[in-house]
């Protein structure tokens, strides 16, 4: 696939030859109508292929798949988009976009793409003076990052917690574990459609820590917010229904 030799010449460093076959497929897919990022992300490798000769260009082009990520795209494709577009800006800005497109990985199960996310926002927080913001980050990306099997990721991670101050904490990885009480309670009601919002009251957890536990969630049993209904009604997949006496 075109796309992907692309994408090979970029992990080879050959950024001219990634430049011209990411164009011709961006040509072509455009010339088809498939303008879905979540289809082919041609146009975030290509912002990487030119963020080292033509910033303003990649830039533009980053912001152009962001666009079409608000469009079409689901979360993960959102927040991979987002993620790009910060690689190729500076200043406060960059602080926003590693933000926005955390918040957007955290619902889906791109748990990779989460961990590389975290490990860059918590970097840029680190580098603004933030160290509690950037440890919080810095953290949960390095235990993503194991989970994964990421050990490049992971010693980055701890090299900026030990630049923050911070000792990498011991990580206990287990693949198969099942959800722990907390995230089966929100799991729950987030399958049967209620907000955030209403799980912090029900549950007596801060807001903030229900996304969190739905993002360990989503990444433990494959799926994001909008598959949760389904593994709700079916139990041998994943989550068991909740009590109907339960009233929240």
């Amino acid at each position: 696939m075109p796309a992907v030799r692309g994408e090979l010449l970029l992990a080879a460093n050959l950024h001219r030859e990634a430049r011209r076959q990411l164009t011709e497929v961006g040509r072509r897919m455009d010339g088809r109508g498939m303008r879905n990022p979540a289809w082919c992300p041609w146009q975030l490798h290509l912002s990487q292929a030119l963020a080292l000769t033509d910033p303003r260009q990649a830039a533009e082009v980053a912001g152009d798949a962001v666009r079409r990520a608000r469009q079409f795209g689901t979360h993960s494709a959102l927040g991979r988009a987002l993620h790009t577009a910060a690689a190729v800006t500076q200043g406060s800005e960059r602080i926003k976009l590693l933000a926005e497109a955390v918040g957007h990985l955290e619902r889906s199960p791109s748990a990779y793409d989460l961990a590389v996310a975290l490990v860059d926002h918590g970097a840029a927080l680190r580098r603004i003076g933030l160290p509690q913001e950037a440890g919080d980050r810095l953290y949960r990306g390095l235990e993503g990052a194991v989970q994964c099997g990421a050990e490049a990721l992971a010693a980055r991670a701890r090299d900026e917690l030990s630049a923050v101050g911070l000792r990498p904490m011991q990580l206990r990885v287990d693949h198969t574990s099942p959800l722990t009480s907390q995230e089966q309670a929100v799991a729950e009601r987030a399958a049967e459609g209620w907000p955030d919002a209403r799980i912090s009251e029900a549950t007596g957890l801060e807001e903030r820590e229900v996304a969190r536990l739905l993002s360990d969630v989503y990444r433990k049993v494959g799926t994001d917010r909008a598959g949760l209904a389904k593994l709700l009604i079916t139990p041998a997949v994943g989550l068991p229904r909740r009590p109907a006496s339960d009233p929240g």
